[in-house]
C-alpha cells in the first residue's frame, strides 16, 4: 500500500470532538459565569479555548484565570473545572452528532454527588434523544458549578432499557 493510502482521509470522531470543544469554548466560554461582562468575558473565552486546544489541566487553567486578576483561587478553580467540563462535553456531543451512530445520551452522576439536585432529575430522565434536554434548562453537564456528572452515548444498535 502506498503511504497516501494509509493516511486517513476523514476526520475521526475524536478529532471532531476536540475541534468542537475548542469552538464551543471560543464562542460560548464564560457564559455560565455570573457577573462577567465585556472584555473580561472575551478574554475568558479566548483563554478557555486555548486551554482546550493546548490540553491544559484544571490546575493550569486555574492559574491562568487567577493571572487575569479578576478572580481569587477558589473561584478560579471552580471556573476552570466547570468551563473545561462543559467544553469537553459539548465537543463529545458534536462528535457524536457527526458520527451518525449515536441516537441518544444517558446522564451519569459524578463520583462526588452526595446532595439531591437537578442532576438526579437528569438521571431519572433515562435515555434522552441526542440534542434534547434532560431537565428544564439542562441539556448536558455540567448542570451547576463543580458538577462532576457526565453523559454517555447511546448507539443506534443498543436496546432501550
Amino acid at each position: 500500500a502506498t503511504e497516501s493510502a494509509l493516511k486517513p482521509t476523514k476526520t475521526t470522531v475524536a478529532d471532531a470532538a476536540s475541534e468542537a470543544a475548542r469552538d464551543y469554548a471560543a464562542e460560548r466560554g464564560g457564559e455560565l459565569i455570573k457577573d462577567l461582562a465585556g472584555t473580561t468575558r472575551d478574554d475568558m473565552r479566548a483563554l478557555v479555548s486555548r486551554a482546550v486546544e493546548e490540553g491544559m489541566s484544571t490546575a493550569e487553567l486555574q492559574a491562568e484565570i487567577e493571572g487575569m486578576g479578576a478572580f481569587g483561587a477558589a473561584r478560579a478553580e471552580m471556573i476552570a473545572e466547570t468551563e473545561l467540563a462543559y467544553a469537553h462535553v459539548q465537543g463529545n456531543v458534536r462528535g457524536w452528532e457527526e458520527s451518525g451512530e449515536v441516537v441518544g445520551t444517558r446522564w451519569i452522576l459524578g463520583d462526588l454527588h452526595d446532595d439531591p439536585d437537578v442532576c438526579d432529575e437528569c438521571v431519572e430522565a433515562g435515555i434522552v434523544p441526542l440534542g434534547d434536554t434532560f431537565a428544564e434548562d439542562v441539556d448536558y453537564p455540567p448542570a451547576h458549578p463543580r458538577c462532576r456528572c457526565d453523559v454517555v452515548p447511546v448507539l443506534k444498535d443498543e436496546e432501550s432499557p
